[in-house]
């Protein structure tokens, strides 16, 4: 079993899939959790059993969109911590300052070529594994 637990929020069921598929062509797999929207996130990431190593949030999202949910994170002693990668099609500068004066520890636009999508998400989730030094959660 995977010892490094991802949170995707993401409400879209084909790019969901996506990062599922490319967590398990990993080397060392990832456990992934989804949330389709950032009420599911929020009360997923309130759940004391699990606290993911890392959160991929997309910001277009119904009920509470990726910046809500990731202002809520940083605003709570026990999530602020977790590090949160936005993980989106957006590359507008202003989602972009936005994200990072909210607390993102990183931004990344979703490559349209699969391929490139599953190799950039293994360096993602790599990085984030392998290489940064995080808070216990």
């Amino acid at each position: 079993m995977p010892d490094f637990t991802v949170l995707l929020v993401e409400d879209n069921a084909n790019e969901a899939m996506l990062m599922e598929e490319a967590c398990l062509m990993s080397d060392q797999p990832f456990r992934m959790q989804l949330a389709r929207d950032g009420v599911e996130a929020i009360a997923a990431l309130r759940d004391e059993r699990d606290v993911p190593g890392l959160v991929l949030l997309d910001l277009n999202m119904p009920r509470m969109n990726g910046l809500e949910v990731l202002r809520v994170m940083k605003r709570d002693p026990l999530l602020r911590a977790v590090p949160v990668v936005i993980l989106t099609n957006s590359a507008s500068p202003e989602d972009v300052d936005r994200c990072y004066e909210a607390g993102a520890n990183a931004y990344v636009t979703k490559p349209l070529d699969v391929l490139e999508f599953f190799a950039d998400v293994q360096k993602l989730l790599n990085y984030w594994r392998d290489v940064a030094i995080t808070p216990t959660p």
